[in-house]
């Protein structure tokens, strides 16, 4: 390829110093003449790399070159054709520049051609992530849509290509604490020992998340005496005494509470007598009295109540003699129940949400109960357990370790609640079990998901453990 010398192109650029400089498609004329002095067709726009350009100078016009981008010119006589040159693999605009000397000044005019550019997709489209994606396009110019789709717009007239991510749960640890303390329906558990052995598990483990105790850690079952009235507006419940007796039970729960506040871990305490009273529902003529659950979250407060299904107390004629007349107690005292079945949200130390479904022994199988759970899709079942024919400790230690499982597994926690409810995901999405037993004193942490289940200690006072959720849909 002919090439300028550089004595020319330095007395050209000379002269371009005092020239007329033509830009575009908007070329002015030299002076005394009409046109400009090389006609280019097409003279810029927005073209593709196959584009041909003609190029026709005037026959006065010497000297004269053309150039595309920063690549070495080639002369022109008076006219020659072009092919559309794309500057950076066509990511920029390219320009076509014509010099040369025309009456004894120099002169030179530019063209711009911008190219069309279609939007594709960056390298981490169609990939799987835990957080929103920084937008990336291969060619073209993002924009967000949403956090988790964006779009990469074509230029001068491209198309736009659709992006996305697959969003993957983020997943995150909870520890968890299932205390072992023996209590009996007769008698209730040893209230100091109950405190004495929260405090020590929480000393021991001060990263703890959640903890739950027994079944009748604070409840007297033969008479169902000593209840609390627990009002609850939504976001919190207060209890309320109602003997003597139950007025220790209260310091006990307050002390309970202060536990949970001073270590800023979640307590879920079974159990205690509730009762509810007839001016509530004035459908009975005498009060009902509930085995329930108390929630206490990180801050102390107490959130939510979860009264037993199939456990409660009456002395309304038309529930010591059922009759025709049985719907207007039992059926009301179920519902009164069932409407305390409820996903809870908590929150770990590190403040990452988790959920927890609140069951109490024989209702894990229970239809009505499991019915109502359907669909809720909680983290964790935080069980409260009264049956004591079963080492819960050799069943975490056999769902940890893949080992052959007691002949009392399936027993223990129900075909029922086993293969529908937990196998199927109905209520629980990732298989966690966390069981505290009052019959025997034992406690399990089980993971039906062995490999989620990522370490567990087990003492003569609870078990601890580690469990690995994912935080995506509640």
């Amino acid at each position: 390829m002919p090439s300028i010398t550089s004595s020319t192109m330095s007395c050209l650029l000379a002269l371009f110093l005092t020239s007329t400089i033509f830009v575009g498609t908007n070329v002015e004329a030299a002076p005394g003449k009409k046109s400009p002095i090389c006609s280019v067709n097409p003279a810029g726009g927005t073209f593709s790399n196959s584009t041909q350009i003609m190029m026709s100078c005037s026959s006065k016009a010497k000297k004269i070159f053309f150039k595309w981008n920063e690549e070495p010119e080639d002369p022109l006589v008076t006219s020659a054709t072009t092919t559309y040159n794309p500057n950076y693999n066509g990511s920029q605009d390219s320009r076509l520049r014509i010099f040369g000397e025309y009456r004894g000044e120099a002169f030179l005019q530019d063209y711009v051609f911008k190219p069309i550019i279609n939007g594709a997709c960056g390298a981490n489209h169609g990939t799987e992530m835990t957080v929103p994606p920084l937008a990336t396009c291969l060619s073209g110019s993002p924009s967000y849509n949403e956090p988790w789709n964006w779009s990469c717009n074509g230029k001068n007239g491209g198309s736009t290509a659709k992006c996305n991510v697959i969003k993957v749960p983020k997943a995150h640890s909870v520890n968890l604490i299932a205390l072992k303390l023996y209590a009996t329906p007769s008698k209730g558990a040893d209230s100091s020992e109950l405190i004495n052995r929260i405090s020590k598990a929480l000393a021991e483990n001060p990263e703890s998340d959640l903890i739950i105790t027994p079944e009748y850690s604070l409840f007297t079952k033969g008479t169902f005496k000593h209840y609390l009235e627990i009002k609850c507006d939504g976001t919190s419940c207060i209890t309320v005494p109602m003997d003597a007796a139950a007025k220790k039970i209260n310091e006990v729960i307050t002390n309970i509470r202060s536990l949970a506040a001073n270590y800023k871990t979640n307590i879920i305490l079974g159990t205690v007598a509730e009762i509810e009273r007839k001016t509530l529902s004035n459908k009975l003529l005498d009060d009902i009295v509930y085995n329930t659950q108390l929630v206490i979250d990180g801050k102390g407060q107490i959130i939510a109540k979860k009264r037993k299904i199939t456990e409660w107390s009456s002395t309304a004629p038309q529930c010591l003699k059922p009759t025709s007349s049985e719907n207007s107690c039992r059926e009301l005292a179920l519902q009164l129940a069932l409407d305390t079945v409820n996903l809870i949200r908590l929150k770990t130390r590190k403040g990452e949400q988790f959920t927890v479904l609140p069951t109490i022994s024989t209702e894990k199988d229970n239809e009505y109960m499991l019915s109502r759970a359907a669909g809720f899709n909680s983290d964790i079942v935080a069980h409260s357990e009264n049956e004591g024919n079963c080492s819960y400790e050799t069943i975490t230690r056999g769902t940890q370790e893949n080992s052959l499982m007691p002949a009392c597994w399936k027993w223990a926690i129900e075909p029922i609640y086993l293969n529908k409810y937990v196998k199927n995901k109905v209520t629980i999405s990732t298989g966690h079990l966390i069981v505290s037993e009052a019959a025997n004193g034992t406690a399990g942490i089980i993971s039906f998901d062995r490999t989620k289940l990522l370490s567990s200690k087990i003492t003569n006072t609870y078990i601890y453990g580690t469990v690995a959720i994912d935080n995506g849909s509640n």
